[in-house]
């Protein structure tokens, strides 16, 4: 782990798989996962290493947004240039959840959002026996 640590801090891998969490407000960070001066200085988070100038202006205009309905325009107009660009394999665009579990177990109606919520679900004893009947049968 150290080694792997060490080498994604310098950029010195071919590819590796990272989590980058995005806010619903998107703002300085993204300077640091996808602009110019973060591609230079070890630690940061382009891990791409994108030095793109376009890029580095809808970030600026991205931050500085007047309003919401700019920041909307400028974070869809970042997601193209880095979709065009082919820097990352997206594995998190995907709307739903998917899990397997035992019927034994409620989730409340109400979900967080951006969350599968899956800390919230809790045991149901009546199904949790039949469960527990059904395994025992195996």
């Amino acid at each position: 782990a150290p080694q792997y640590l060490e080498r994604t801090r310098r950029y010195d891998f071919d590819m590796t798989t990272m989590n980058l969490p995005q806010s619903l407000n998107p703002g300085n960070e993204q300077a640091q996962f996808w602009g110019s001066a973060a591609a230079v200085q070890n630690g940061n988070y382009n891990y791409a290493g994108i030095r793109n100038p376009v890029i580095d202006e809808v970030i600026s205009k991205l931050v500085t947004a007047k309003d919401r309905e700019q920041q909307i325009t400028y974070t869809h107009v970042l997601d193209r240039l880095l979709r065009a660009g082919y820097y990352q394999i997206p594995t998190y665009g995907k709307g739903d959840y998917w899990y397997a579990y035992w019927n034994m177990y409620q989730q409340p109606k109400v979900k967080p959002v951006l969350s599968a919520g899956i800390e919230y679900w809790w045991s149901n004893a009546n199904q949790a026996k039949k469960v527990a009947q059904y395994l025992h049968q195996q």
